[in-house]
């Protein structure tokens, strides 16, 4: 009879630490945001005023309890319609840096929103590819300096453990700029989490 219920106390007690150890493996790889991991990105974004005007950004981040950090550069394609009927053609290269906060997740944060921003500063080309023609003066040189912030809402939704699609909206609040100086997007990407 002893012997039983040893037997019993064992199997309980291995089945208990088998549980315990399992348990928290599933926890830590649901959890696919963790703390201190890093994020690469890369994302494709169109304006709200045309889709001609097109955009690449690479980022790098960290993710922290409530959101994530990241710095950027993107490169933007745009143009500014002249009163000539002629397109005055636009490339902005940009450096950015900031946070969003997450507002919103999933239990397993397979699926988060986050909202938050950047602030950024560029350089502003005119017409890089010379397809204006000779005979319109702008009067504008070759480029500018800009600067400003871009409100930002993302969602993220994995498809693997480390690899996510990114869905954002943003609203760049652009200074020094010739062309508007508010402009939104909405852009699509991969992120790896490494």
């Amino acid at each position: 009879m002893n012997t039983n219920k040893s037997s019993y106390r064992l199997i309980a007690g291995l089945c208990f630490v088998i549980s315990l150890s399992f348990g928290g493996y599933n926890e830590c790889k649901a959890q696919r945001t963790m703390n201190d991991r890093n994020l690469l990105t890369g994302e494709y974004a169109a304006q709200f005023s045309s889709v001609k005007d097109f955009g690449i950004n690479l980022s790098w981040g960290r993710y922290l309890l409530d959101g994530f950090w990241n710095v950027s550069a993107s490169g933007v394609s745009s143009a500014l319609q002249l009163s000539t009927g002629d397109r005055l053609g636009l490339f902005t290269l940009r450096a950015e840096g900031g946070y969003l906060h997450r507002i919103a997740s999933t239990r397993s944060r397979g699926l988060n929103l986050y909202a938050g921003g950047n602030a950024f500063i560029g350089y502003e080309v005119y017409d890089p590819w010379d397809r204006l023609p000779a005979n319109i003066n702008t009067g504008l040189g070759t480029g500018t300096f800009i600067y400003g912030v871009r409100p930002r809402l993302e969602a993220e939704v994995f498809i693997t453990k480390r690899l996510a699609i990114v869905i954002s909206g943003s609203a760049p609040l652009t200074f020094g700029s010739v062309s508007s100086w508010l402009r939104g997007d909405a852009g699509v990407g991969l992120r790896v989490n490494i």
